[in-house]
Order: C-alpha cells, then structure tokens, then sequence
C-alpha cells in the first residue's frame, strides 16, 4: 500500500503543492492549516473523498471546540488577559501575573510555579523568544507584544462580536 500511495503521489506532486482546496466556512485559521493540506489530497483523490474529508473535517474541528484547551493554548490565553495594552512586559511580571489567575495551572506545573525558563521553552514551540529590552536605567528580559500578536491571532478565538449578537436578541420575540 506505501509503495502504491508514493507512486500516486509522485504524479500529482507539482499539483498537491501548489493545490487551494476551497475549506468549508466553519474551518479557519490554525484548523485551515492543519485540513488544507489533507483536502487538497482528497480533492486529488476525487471520487467521493472530497466531500468526505469535508465532512469530517467539520466535525472534527466542531468536536476540538467542545474540548477543554490545551496548555498552550491556556498560557497564551492567559498571556494575552495579563499583558494589557503594553507594548512589552517583564518576564517577572508576567510570571507573577500568571500565578495570580484563579484556578490556572501556573502556580503548580508538576509540583513548581511556572519559571523564566518554563515560560521560554513553551512559548518556544510558538516560535515567540524572550528578548532583552533597557527601561530606563536597567535591563530586562522579556516579551513583545508584537512577537505574540501573531500567535494570539492564529491560536486564540476571536472575541465574541456583541454588536451581532445585541442585533439578533433585539430581533427575537419574548
């Protein structure tokens, strides 16, 4: 079967990457990286797999939704709550922030407080670094909004939009 799925895909290889797939309106962002590439396979397969992988991928990704979030996903939540409006914050800062959070994890992640280092390596797999930044007489190590900005973009839901919802309860009967 290996043998006969590299010989298939060997012939569509220019077209698998340059492939498009139109996704269905309720996949976007993160979960539109993770199906593109899967329903341009589909859609190459033909058939009935295109419709299929849709299908699925839609209730896969409503299914993810019901579920708690994942750590990372937690700490850039939480992240984005304590930086406020600031431009860059201290590392120390943040970690104090983020202990505070009623219920979060980042008082005990296996049996210590979240450090400098632990909030590095997990912010690491987002490709966000820690950067050294002067304020007035002192340095120090921190993060930028702008280094998180694209993150909490792509991994965080959109806030709810009000003005849609106050317009449809104003449209809805007692």
């Amino acid at each position: 079967l290996a043998t006969r799925l590299a010989a298939w895909a060997a012939t569509r290889i220019g077209t698998l990457g340059e492939a498009r797939p139109v996704l269905p309106p309720e996949i976007a962002d993160r979960n539109a990286d993770i199906w593109e590439p899967l329903l341009a396979i589909a859609d190459a397969a033909g058939g009935e797999w295109p419709k299929v992988a849709r299908v699925a991928a839609v209730a896969l990704v409503a299914d993810a939704r019901g579920r708690p979030p994942s750590l990372g996903i937690r700490l850039l939540t939480d992240l984005k709550h304590v930086f406020g409006e600031a431009d860059f914050q201290p590392t120390d800062f943040l970690l104090q922030e983020l202990i505070k959070i009623p219920e979060s994890p980042w008082g005990d992640i296996k049996g210590k407080p979240l450090d400098a280092r632990g909030l590095a390596v997990r912010l690491r797999s987002y490709e966000i670094k820690p950067v050294s930044k002067r304020i007035e007489a002192a340095f120090f190590r921190g993060y930028l909004r702008a280094d998180l900005k694209d993150s909490w973009e792509r991994y965080l839901a959109p806030p709810p939009d009000t003005s849609a919802t106050s317009a449809t309860s104003a449209t809805e009967s007692p």
